[in-house]
Order: C-alpha cells, then structure tokens, then sequence
C-alpha cells in the first residue's frame, strides 16, 4: 500500500479496476489483484490533468467524479456511500449489499478521496481479510521515512525489504465520510438492523456480524505531507451483538480494531453489552497527530494480546473514555496508554480494567474517576490528576508531579509512592482515609488533610485515622512533606503516628471567625483598609458559623474568596452621584460667572449643554478601584435684573454606570438635579452662588462566590456653593480671573437588602455622606475676532481641598442573620483634587454662543477626563 496518493497510483487502480491487464511503467503480465474488493474512490480534475503519456491512453472514457469498484469491476456512482454486507435488503443500492465479503490478498473496502454525506459501512454478516497483498510498485524515499510506515503492517523479506502488508478490511484514505442518523431519508432502508437502538444519532461504520482483518479492522490513514490529505470520520463506530445475541466482534490478528494516523474523528467508539473488540497490537490506537472528538465506551470485552488496548500518543483528544465492562492487556504494555496528548481528557472507570501495568497517564490534561469495578495493574501518573472513589485497586501507583485524590475510605493492594512535585489529597467532602501496603511520600510533597463537615465529629478530642499501611511510621517522615489543610472551617490541631506505627491519627479544632478571617488576610496578601475590613468581618462570623451549618460550609470551602463577602467600599456608588452632580453644577457655574462678568449677551437667554465624563480610580488602601462613565444634559435659563443681578435656574439628568475593578461589582446611577443659581459683578469682582437638589436611583450587583447579589436604592443631595472671583484686565482684549469657592454637599444613600444571592445577600443601613470642600482656580481667557464671530479661548487650572472627607464606614449584615451586625470601613479619602481645563466660547450674531471645554481631574490614585458642548441663544 502506498501511502500517499500520486498520479501513477491512482492511474494504477483505475487501469486495473478497468480491468486492463498493465498500466505504463509499472510493466506488464501483473494481475493487479491488489486492487481492494469494494473500492470507493473520488478523481478530481486536477488528478485527471496529471495523468499524460501511456497512463492516460489507459483511461478510456472516464472522467473525474465519484467511483466504485466491486472485484476489479468499475462503474461510476450516483449513490450514496451505501455498503450494507448483510442478507439481502429490498430496498438497498445497487452493488452495495452483498452478503459477506472474504477478502484474500486484498482489502476488503477502501474510500479514497472525496466527500461522502449520509454514508454507511455496516456489517451483519461475515468480513474477513486474509494473506498478502502483493504491491505493484515500489515504496519511495518519502513512505520509507514517514512515521506512518510502522503503522501500515508491511510484510518484509528476508533483506528487510517490503514486499506487501497485511490487508486491512476497512482503509479510509483522505476521505470525509459523515455518517447516517435516523432522519435521513436512506435510514428507513436499516429497519431490519436495529442500528440506531445503541443511542448514537449519527452513526458512520456499524458492525453486529463478525469483521475479522488480519490488517487493522479499521485504519483511518493520512499523509504527513499533505495536511488536506486527512481523513475524516463524522459519526460513531457502533459495535454490538445481533438480534439473537451472536456476532458483535471486531478483531485483527496483527493490528489494531481501530488505528487513526494523520487523521480526524468526531463521533463515538461504542462496544455495546456482550460485544467484544480483539486486536493482536492494540484496539484503540490515535496516533501521529491524529484528533479526535468524542468519547471511547465499552460496556463489553475488550482485549488485547500486547501493546495497549487504549493508546493516545501524539494526538489532540477531546472527550472522556468510559469503562463498564471489561478492558484486558496480556503483555507488559500499559492497558491505558495517554502521552504527548492535547485536549481534555476524562477516564470514568466503573468496570474491570486488567493489564501488568493499568494506566500510564502523561499530562495535567488527564483525569481519572475510580469509582466503582476493579482496577489490577500498576498506575503511572506524570501529572494526571486520579480520584480513587470507589471500587477495588490491586497493583502499584507511582505519583509522579500529579495529584491523587482519595473520597472515602479506600485501600490499595500494593504501594503508593509520590516523588517532590506530587500531592496527595485525602477529600473535604467526607471522611476519607488511604490504605496500602507501603505509603512513601518523597521529600518536599504535599499530604492535604481532609478538613470540611465530614469532620466536625472529631474536633475537641477526636481522632481519625488518613493513612495506613504496615510500617508508616518508619516510611513517612512528616517534618519532610508540606502537610495542608483541605478547607478553612478546621484547623488540624494534631497528629501522631499508633503506637504500632501503622497509623497517620489527626485530630481538630474549630476555626473561629477571627481566624477564618486571619487566614484569609494571609491567603490574599490583603493589606490597609481590605485586612481591617476582614478583620471586622471575621468577629460577626462566629456566631453565623455556629448558627448556620450551610453558611459554615460554604465559607470554609472558600477560604480564598472570603473577600466577596463584603460590601463595596470603593466608593463608585457616592464618587458615581458626586461626580454627576458636579458635572451638572459645573455647566451652571461657568454660566453664572459668564453672566456676571458681562459677556457679550442680551438680558435673557436659555441653554443646553451636552456633556461626558470618565473616571479611572485606581487602588486605594488595599481596596481595587472602579471605572465610571457619565452621560447627560443640563438645561438653563436665566434673566438680569434691573440692578444687575443675575438670577437663573438649570436641571441636569445623567447616567452614570460604573465597573468595579475586582470585576465583582457593577452600578448604574441616574441622577437628577435642580439648581438655581445667581451671579453679580462689582466693577472687577466677580459674585456667583448656587444653591442644588439632587435626586438619584441606583441598581447595584455584586458577584458572591459564583451568585449575583442585586439591590435598587435611592440617593438625596443637597448642596450649597458660593465664590468670589477677581477680574484683571492684562490688555484690552485678555483677563487672568484667580476664583476661590466653596462648596458643601450632604449625601444620603438609602437602606437596602440585597436579593439574589440566598445565604449571603447583605443588609446595608443608610448612609449620610458630607463634603465640604474649598477651591481656589485661575482662567485666562483672551477675546478676538474671526470675521463676523467674536471667538475668546480659555485656560483653567485649580485644586480643590475636602476638609470633611475621611473614611467612609457603613453597618451590614447578612439576611439570615440580621442581627449580627458588622461594621466596615472604607479606604482613606483623596482629599485633594486638581483641574486643569481648555476651553472656547463663539459668540456669533443672532445671539448665539457656542462653548466647547474638556477638562482633567487627578489626584493621588483618580484621574478623570470630561467634555462638554453647550448652545446659548439670547434674546
């Protein structure tokens, strides 16, 4: 067999299956008997275009397309990939039901090339292949080296040269085969077969008869050097006995029942109850950069002679590998053999699983439940991760990097060793304990005690027992290994050796919160305001974790995560409200200074104004930060006096929404805000005041330990500024105006109770929130002329100081227990702001000003960016 396709063998099996008697230089008088007894083959016209000289005189009238072969008789093919070898169908396609197929010197069924949808190999009957095939034509250099060559079960003489290969009596060769399912139109023609009562919806090779190859029984085959010359199988392998119970084997007397090379899977391989897979070298083989996609199943026999029953080397494997009934290996190769494999590779072992060595598991990928039936062999884990639940062990387990789990109380008849980079992990989640004959942990390894509900039967004085074997004591040197602890809710208290040496006995304590939240500072490296906060949530644990068991489960379970627990501290809610509100004060501000400054304006006037702005808060005091975005609109109106003064009021909507940097917490805010305003100059001195009513709703969630916590609530603000600026004129066209401010605000966030998240939704009491903060900025502004628009650009700068802020601290309580109540902090406050701002106003005829102004906040850990637009008409 040649491995990959060329011109001069597909001229080869055309001329022969033709029936000519020689084909070009391959020389006369050969028989060509070779050529596969059913034999699919896809021509394309590029293929056709190659064949030039003797090949193509040859042809005749053939055309690429779609081929099939029957013992050398060719025809082209309209059908479907429809082979049933089976007692006679009524309803079959022609030349492809015949009722068994013996095979001698030759492959039984061969697809080659092309794309085959709705397609079926089945077998009821008999499908045997025996002998040599005899190749017409010599390997070259590229098959020779290929690392598929081993796979093809050549046949060499006595100079190691091959002169044939063991027929194989299902070959697929670059071709996509897509299987049947029971919708399709052709599945009425299988009612006799009962294919589809195994549960696959899509099935591409059925076998309930007896297929025996001395080749592979089924050989997926690519080519290493042209990745599109892949094979393609899509739908299950289904191998199960007939309706009177016989048949349902699938053998190979010198290979494997299935071996993939270079080739893709998606579908199942199912041995079904009482069927049985035989194969001399193995009965799963996924090799050479194979993929496959789905899962190996047997509930029957599976046997092997030597290599492994399952081998995956090389490959990509997505999917889980499940044992019910029995998998055997005679010779000394691992009966599972998983190495070099990409994907997410699950073993559920539920049945009998034999061999000298059980399983050879190479990669973290690797995961393995023991949970019931037998295992005899020796298991070797490089980084797999193996659960040992159920069922009986016999043999040897070495640990090598990789993490053994053990739930219950389970024993091994023979040794468990484990080098430095290995765990073992005695589970949580019920009284376990490790039994064996020889327990050797290598220096620098890691025990994990079980430590969750299971065990509170032995705190205060209990003990357990988590390892046993005949001399532990002598074996197990504690002050050596890394002994953990499996759950934040127990403390091990202690633990010795049995007076006989044979025994590892634990004993513990109870955590109380205090030290549940010491061990969380410790685990999150948490620091400032995070540690205190932890701190004051760990004295309101200790009567939860008494009161509640699920709660005290929970949380012991997610030591690491106590964190999520609290509320958020950031501030995004309080900082999201004042900087709304801020926006909209601010729009009125400049307004109320243009006025009383004399701007070049009538005596009443309305405005709107556009705005934007951003904050980037970053970490303060141990606390994560938060992103917030506002949007809005302000609308004024305002009127001078006779006296001069100005008097104006304004209403400003916005939407904040802000993003916690923890990524676990989320607000929206919409705000509204009334303001009225007032300004006035005398000569230089520049007078404006306001006076602010805010109302506001907020929808806040929190993430918690995997739920989300949700809670609305409403927000209040009142707020009073007032000024003073003074106007020097450096020329008759620029001014430098130095401002002092100050503002008050007092914010109430309302009370609320989260809802959403069951145990640990919190109860938050109001909050009152004051700011007194004092500004001192300075504008420089210069007035020209560009045609028939007055244009007057502007720069600001400012800082601005808060002498009420401090820390922010609220009482909460979690809804199960709402009258353990804890109080928690807030980060320290910046208290200290700076601006800086450009800005321009057009003053065009008509009456209408246009002002455009962006602006930059920072402080110690917040920067903020905001833009504005307004349009003023006066009248």
């Amino acid at each position: 067999m040649i491995i990959r396709r060329t011109p001069l063998a597909l001229a080869i099996s055309l001329a022969a299956a033709a029936g000519t008697v020689q084909a070009g230089d391959n020389g006369g008088g050969s028989s060509y008997d070779h050529v596969p007894y059913y034999q699919y083959i896809y021509f394309t016209e590029e293929e056709f275009a190659e064949f030039e000289g003797g090949h193509h005189d040859s042809l005749g009238e053939y055309t690429n397309g779609k081929y099939l072969t029957v013992n050398k008789n060719l025809e082209g093919l309209d059908d479907p990939l429809f082979l049933i070898v089976s007692a006679q169908l009524d309803e079959a396609y022609d030349r492809q039901n015949p009722t068994s197929i013996n095979a001698v010197n030759r492959e039984a069924i061969e697809v080659d090339g092309g794309t085959w949808q709705q397609a079926l190999i089945a077998n009821t009957s008999t499908l045997t292949t025996s002998g040599v095939v005899d190749s017409p034509w010599e390997l070259d250099e590229q098959d020779l080296e290929s690392p598929v060559y081993g796979l093809v079960k050549y046949v060499e003489n006595d100079q190691g040269e091959p002169i044939g290969w063991r027929p194989h009596a299902i070959l697929i060769k670059g071709a996509e085969i897509v299987g049947i399912t029971a919708q399709d139109s052709d599945a009425a023609k299988l009612a006799e077969l009962d294919m589809f009562e195994s549960g696959e919806s899509r099935i591409v090779i059925f076998n309930s008869g007896e297929l025996e190859s001395e080749g592979h029984a089924i050989f997926a085959l690519g080519d290493d050097i042209d990745p599109n010359w892949r094979p393609h199988l899509v739908g299950s392998i289904v191998n199960q006995t007939g309706q009177d119970s016989s048949g349902g084997l699938i053998s190979s007397e010198y290979g494997h029942v299935l071996l993939m090379a270079e080739a893709d899977m998606t579908g199942n391989i199912l041995n079904d109850q009482g069927a049985r897979m035989s194969g001399q070298n193995g009965v799963v083989g996924i090799l050479v950069n194979s993929n496959f996609q789905g899962n190996i199943i047997n509930h029957g026999t599976v046997e092997t002679k030597a290599g492994s029953a399952i081998h995956i080397a090389d490959s990509r494997f997505q999917g889980a590998i499940v044992n019910t009934g029995t998998i055997d290996t005679k010779g000394s190769e691992a009966t599972i053999d998983i190495r070099n494999t990409a994907g997410n590779i699950y073993i559920d072992q539920r049945g009998t699983l034999t061999g000298q060595q059980a399983m050879h598991l190479d990669g973290q990928n690797i995961r393995v439940r023991l949970s019931d039936g037998s295992v005899q062999g020796d298991t070797l884990m490089q980084g797999a991760t193996v659960t040992y639940a159920g069922g009986t062990y016999t043999g040897n387990v070495t640990n090598q990097g990789g993490l053994f789990v053990v739930e219950g109380l389970q024993t091994i008849d023979g040794t468990y060793q484990q080098d430095a980079a290995a765990t073992l992990s005695l589970s949580s989640r019920q009284v376990s304990r490790l039994t064996a004959n020889s327990i050797n942990l290598a220096e620098g390894s890691k025990l994990v005690i079980g430590n969750g509900d299971a065990y509170r039967d032995f705190v205060d004085g209990g003990q357990i027992v988590v390892l046993e074997a005949a001399q532990l004591e002598q074996e197990l040197d504690l002050s050596a290994i890394e002994l953990l602890s499996g759950s934040g809710l127990l403390r091990v208290h202690g633990h010795r050796f049995s007076n006989d040496g044979t025994q590892l006995l634990v004993s513990y304590s109870a955590l109380n919160g205090e030290q549940i939240a010491e061990e969380a500072i410790q685990r999150s490296n948490a620091t400032g305001a995070k540690a205190r906060q932890l701190q004051g949530l760990g004295r309101a644990l200790d009567n939860v974790l008494l009161r509640n068991d699920q709660a005290a489960r929970v949380i012991g379970d997610n030591i690491d995560r106590l964190e999520e627990l609290l509320p958020d501290t950031s501030g995004s809610v309080s900082s999201g409200t004042t900087s709304a509100s801020q926006a909209g004060s601010g729009a009125v501000a400049v307004r109320s200074r243009g006025v009383a400054a004399g701007d070049a304006l009538a005596n009443q006037g309305v405005w709107l104004q556009g705005l934007y702005g951003k904050i980037d808060q970053r970490e303060r005091d141990g606390i994560a930060g938060f992103d917030s975005d506002t949007r809005g609109f302000v609308l004024g109106g305002d009127i001078e006096l006779h006296n001069g003064t100005v008097l104006g009021l304004a209403w400003s909507r916005t939407s904040t929404d802000v993003d916690g940097k923890n990524g676990l917490t989320r607000s929206e805010i919409d705000f509204d805000q009334i303001t009225a305003y007032t300004g006035r100059a005398y000569q230089n001195w520049l007078f404006d005041a306001q006076l602010s009513y805010g109302w506001g709703s907020n929808d806040t969630s929190r993430r918690v330990l995997g739920d989300n916590a949700r809670a609305d609530f409403d927000s209040e603000q009142v707020s009073v500024m007032a000024a003073a600026a003074y106007e020097h004129q450096l020329d008759n066209a620029t001014r430098l105006t130095p401002r002092l401010s100050a503002t008050y605000a007092n914010l109430e966030l309302d009370a609320f109770e989260e809802r959403g998240d069951g145990l640990f939704n919190l109860r938050q009491d109001d909050q009152r929130i004051e700011r007194f903060e004092v500004g001192l900025e300075a504008e420089l502004s210069h007035l020209s002329a560009i045609g028939n628009v007055m244009a007057e650009p502007r720069l600001t700068l400012g800082v601005h100081h808060d002498f009420q802020g401090k820390a922010r601290s609220n009482v909460n309580a979690f809804a199960f227990a709402p009258e353990e109540t804890f109080i928690v902090e807030g980060p320290e406050p910046d208290n200290t702001r700076y601006t800086a701002g450009i800005g321009v106003d057009l003053y065009s005829e008509g009456g209408f000003t246009t002002s455009l102004d962006y602006g930059y906040g920072w402080s110690s850990s917040m920067k903020s960016h905001g833009g504005s637009l307004q349009l003023r008409y006066d009248f």
